[in-house]
């Protein structure tokens, strides 16, 4: 039995769950075991931020990352950490910042950010140096043109990705984001970019996109 275990039971004690500071910290000094006053456990931590992440709570989110936690345990796990991916999604930009300024890994976050349209997330990330893979196809997905440029701008393969961002702005019936993928070098000769971006014009009855295709060579 873990001594945390009488903090959450079974896992998970929701009444932790609140923005309130002060209520944290009521409910702590009452229900922290004595062993615990000195360090408080990562693995609750996480659960924690990932819930602030979810609804935006920027404080106690400042407040959670001032914890002290055991010695040369790493608050991160790389492979399993998807606060930030959740506070790029919500367009939370404090949340991001303070995350970022925490190393917390960066795993899948610009694609949640670009495929929201959350411009401000998009550009700190890109500053951060986080690479743009799939960020493109999330962004023509979404239909956000501004998060498309930008993308293009900062080095995104236009062609990256299966279905690729040609082909979101194909279902999406925007042509404005097609016209621009074009003129970036979207390559619609690739048999899944051809076969894939017709299938789903004639699929969704999009006759005026099915033309511009064809004046592609797209059959």
């Amino acid at each position: 039995r873990r001594p945390a275990e009488t903090i959450f039971e079974h896992g998970t004690d929701r009444s932790l769950f609140t923005p309130s500071i002060e209520i944290f910290e009521s409910i702590m000094a009452v229900r922290k075991p004595a062993r615990l006053k000195r360090y408080f456990p990562t693995y609750i931590l996480r659960i924690l931020l990932d819930e602030c992440a979810i609804r935006g709570w920027a404080d106690m989110t400042r407040y959670l990352l001032g914890l002290r936690t055991p010695p040369g345990v790493q608050l991160w796990s790389k492979h399993n950490c998807k606060c930030l991916k959740y506070a790029s999604r919500g367009g939370f930009a404090d949340i991001v910042r303070l995350l970022l300024d925490h190393g917390c890994p960066t795993e899948g976050a610009l694609v949640a950010a670009a495929t929201h349209g959350h411009m401000v997330i998009i550009r700190m990330l890109l500053d951060y140096g986080v690479e743009t893979k799939l960020a493109l196809a999330g962004a023509a997905r979404g239909g956000y043109i501004q998060a498309v440029r930008l993308l293009l701008d900062s080095g995104a393969d236009v062609n990256e990705g299966f279905p690729s961002a040609i082909v979101h702005a194909v279902e999406l019936e925007h042509t404005t984001i097609f016209e621009l993928l074009i003129e970036r070098g979207a390559d619609l000769t690739s048999a899944g970019s051809r076969e894939e971006a017709m299938r789903r014009a004639k699929l969704a009855g999009l006759e005026s996109m099915a033309a511009q295709l064809a004046e592609y060579g797209v059959e």
